[in-house]
């Protein structure tokens, strides 16, 4: 597949990328002009918001404008303290800002300096670094765990109570209990995860005294009791997780490709609303009930509004009515892909050329040209009736030559196996991945217009129904986009569907 027409499939898709819930977001009041935001936390009772960068904290209280608040490199995880303090862990260390005064707090030397987790368990603030974790009890300064916990770099902590929580280091999980009336780690005790899916990423405790773990390609669910099982999780094609936050009202997944949401830690995730659907989601927090996403391009303040049908018979009824004789999606999606010449017989018929091609000889063509020339000469002498006779004799003689074949060469042995059946492969396997990623965007587009559709049906309000009716007209435009007019052609016909209704134009 042409690298052109894969980053033109991938910009469509950033562009018109729609949102799986009924969430609306915005820019978090205070922080418009935040670019590059890699972490996010909040303080409910002070109402304040906390953004991290590259370089720099941003603080802003009740929606005033956001200030700097400190210089500590490259933010790696923040966290608000019961007194109201903002501690910050960063490649230079760990932290505290007080509102007035930054003032830093030693972890260890080197690797074990660099901070990169933060979490409150009990008054106790633990401090994840490169190469282990660090206790601060109330007035008093960090102290290593020392013990059989895993080695790495610690990628994410979770409380599991007022006295243990779990910890994400390197490729390993592992629970840390503290001694009862301590201060210390009473108990290490490493944890096994289903396998596949890859290294852990992320933890997010839930209400249930359940905890769910961010993996590579999937994710996994502890129970109180400390069995781990995995839940499948079908990610947008190109989406890599990053974090995981879990709410009252669902389960919250930052990638690359966009915000994921599931009001059921079991799925089905679908994309949020835009843009944070189609953003780089770096960090997430929670803002009393609602989220707030970081990311590169700023951040977003997102507010859920679930709206569930009583059964699913009654939705599709309900879908049928708004939207009647519109083509199925299954029929969408197979217009686009005739109109972008991404049908599986491409492939195919790929394949089949590259092997058929080993029957084919090679033709070689060739010619010589040739000439040569000869000269003599020769004498002699008689006496006859005496007299003396010379003789002198000349001779010359001059030639070409042309030769002109072709020559027919057969590989039988590429009849076996061809030597381009690699480059075909590997055709093959870009045309799948834009493929996937061109139906995702079309369900995506599909089934989105026609929440809005619902969504205006019902809305009382008509600013916000011909909101919705305007939303529904900008995903249509969506879809035509796709399938090169097909979308609306088929709209303008009332006729029921039908293959000649469904070429591609």
């Amino acid at each position: 597949m042409p690298r052109d027409m894969k980053s033109l499939a991938l910009a469509l898709g950033i562009a018109l990328a729609t949102a799986g819930n009924a969430d609306e977001f915005a820019p978090l009041s205070g922080f418009e002009r935040v670019r590059g935001a890699v972490a996010v936390a909040t303080d409910g009772e002070r109402a304040r918001v906390a953004v991290g960068t590259a370089s720099s904290v941003w603080v802003a209280a009740a929606g005033a404008p956001a200030e700097r608040a400190l210089r500590v490199g490259v933010v790696r995880d923040l966290a608000f303290g019961p007194d109201g303090a903002l501690w910050v862990a960063s490649n230079r260390g760990v932290f505290s800002w007080d509102g007035a005064v930054a003032r830093p707090h030693a972890l260890g030397p080197g690797a074990s300096g660099r901070a990169t987790r933060l979490l409150w368990l009990g008054g106790v603030l633990i401090a994840g670094a490169e190469d282990g974790i660090a206790l601060r009890p109330p007035g008093s300064a960090f102290a290593r765990v020392n013990g059989a916990a895993p080695e790495g770099a610690v990628q994410a902590l979770a409380a599991l109570g007022s006295r243990e929580w779990l910890a994400i280091i390197g490729d390993e999980v592992a629970r840390f209990t503290l001694a009862a009336g301590s201060r210390d780690v009473a108990e290490i005790r490493r944890e096994t995860l289903p396998a596949g899916d890859g290294a852990p990423l992320d933890l997010a405790p839930l209400s249930s005294g359940e905890v769910l773990a961010l993996r590579e390609r999937g994710l996994a669910q502890r129970s109180a009791q400390g069995a781990w099982r995995r839940v499948a999780l079908a990610l947008p094609p190109g989406a890599e997780p990053v974090r995981i936050l879990a709410s009252a009202r669902g389960v919250w997944i930052a990638t690359n490709a966009g915000a994921l949401f599931a009001r059921d830690p079991a799925g089905p995730y679908e994309r949020a609303a835009s843009p944070a659907g189609a953003a780089n989601v770096a960090a997430l927090a929670l803002r009393g009930g609602d989220v707030v996403l970081a990311g590169p391009r700023g951040v977003l303040h997102g507010i859920a509004r679930a709206h569930l049908p009583a059964r699913r018979e009654d939705a599709r009824a309900k879908v049928a009515a708004i939207a009647p004789g519109e083509p199925s999606v299954l029929a969408v999606q197979r217009a686009a892909l005739r109109y972008l010449a991404l049908e599986p017989a491409r492939i195919a018929s790929l394949r089949a050329r590259t092997r058929r091609s080993a029957l084919a000889p090679a033709l070689e063509l060739f010619g010589a040209y040739g000439g040569d020339r000869a000269f003599d000469r020769d004498w002699d002498e008689a006496f006859t009736g005496g007299v003396d006779h010379t003789f002198f004799d000349r001779h010359r003689e001059r030639g070409r030559d042309f030769d002109a074949g072709a020559r027919l060469t057969w590989n039988l042995g590429a009849a076996i196996y061809h030597p381009e059946e690699i480059d075909a492969s590997r055709e093959a396997r870009e045309w799948l991945e834009l493929r996937d990623e061109v139906l995702d965007e079309i369900s995506q587009l599909y089934f989105e217009r026609r929440r809005a559709l619902l969504d205006a049906a019902r809305e009382s309000d008509p600013h916000a129904a011909a909101r919705l009716a305007l939303r529904a007209d900008e995903l249509a435009a969506g879809l035509d986009a796709w399938t090169g007019g097909w979308w609306s052609a088929r709209l303008a016909s009332s006729s029921p569907e039908s293959p000649a209704m469904e070429a591609t134009p």
